[in-house]
């Protein structure tokens, strides 16, 4: 990528009022963030579609408009902005901390569309203590995600009632995992917009 052709395109389009092409502009440096790092690139291309531009001379915020072109990495069966996630459930007293069944969630949800938060991607730390985990679980939930999925036995977990509050209370849908993937596959369609 040449920078100083990029960084001329980008003031130039400023200057002229030509948001189309800042927009292309913008969306050719995601596209080749993606190429180096596709994570990267993705939280790129999620962050872009939720920021809103304040034009020049204008008061009102402008969202970016809804034709400008979607990130896409390769062939998927998500949308390239998938819905964020979060997996709550019950870990304490369980074997291996019921990881397993969170990683099985994280799955099917990649699997059905969506974008999964896990709390189980935190790991073990020594020293840490329940109320460690809550925080930086909770965190990840209210920061990070747009609903909520429920494991089997949450009902009976503290942690996991609370997460599911929070995201009640935070407006989010909350339901049962397996209401999330029987949505998300009746509703996915095969992405071919990198074809």
């Amino acid at each position: 990528m040449d920078t100083v052709r990029v960084m001329h395109e980008i003031l130039e389009s400023v200057r002229d009022g030509d948001w189309d092409r800042f927009y292309t502009v913008v969306i050719q440096i995601v596209a080749e963030i993606a190429r180096e790092n596709p994570e990267a690139g993705r939280r790129l291309a999620d962050l872009l579609t939720q920021t809103q531009i304040r034009r020049p001379g204008r008061s009102e915020l402008d969202p970016l408009p809804p034709d400008v072109p979607r990130l896409s990495v390769g062939p998927r069966r998500v949308p390239p902005l998938a819905m964020r996630i979060y997996i709550a459930g019950p870990m304490s007293g369980y074997p291996d901390y019921n990881f397993p069944a969170f990683f099985d969630a994280a799955v099917r949800l990649r699997a059905a569309g969506y974008d999964p938060i896990n709390p189980a991607d935190t790991g073990i730390h020594e020293g840490w203590t329940w109320s460690d985990y809550l925080r930086v679980a909770v965190g990840r939930l209210v920061r990070e995600a747009q609903g909520a999925a429920l494991l089997p036995g949450w009902e009976s977990s503290r942690g996991a009632e609370l997460e599911a509050h929070v995201a009640r209370t935070l407006d989010m849908p909350v339901k049962p995992l397996e209401a999330w993937i029987m949505d998300g596959e009746s509703t996915s369609v095969q992405d071919t917009s990198h074809v």
